[in-house]
């Protein structure tokens, strides 16, 4: 095992899991971009992540006023709406989360 990847396990296991919502609907491209941009961070750092979907989901999308998706809160906060890549998503959660 290389030093990069035990530090990185090291990193990971003292770092808080950081709770990410995403709000989709069926037929969204940028949903699609979104997501997929939420599960390649997931891969690299350490993400509670929850993913609601308009047609299942309906009442937690009133709840937080959700009209426009996607749309990904961090730490319960909206942050973001539309597609967005994981590097704007790790630089918003560094700076939110780890300050």
């Amino acid at each position: 095992m290389t030093f990069r990847v035990r530090f990185i396990m090291y990193i990971t296991r003292i770092m808080k899991k950081v709770k990410l919502e995403i709000f989709v609907e069926s037929e969204c491209k940028a949903c699609v971009g979104a997501l997929y941009s939420v599960r390649k961070l997931q891969s690299q750092m350490p993400l509670d992540v929850n993913v609601y979907r308009r047609e299942k989901d309906s009442a937690i999308f009133r709840e937080r006023k959700v009209v426009i998706t996607p749309a990904i809160f961090i730490e319960g906060v909206l942050t973001f709406y539309g597609e967005v890549s994981p590097d704007t998503i790790k630089k918003r959660i560094d700076s939110v989360c780890y300050g």
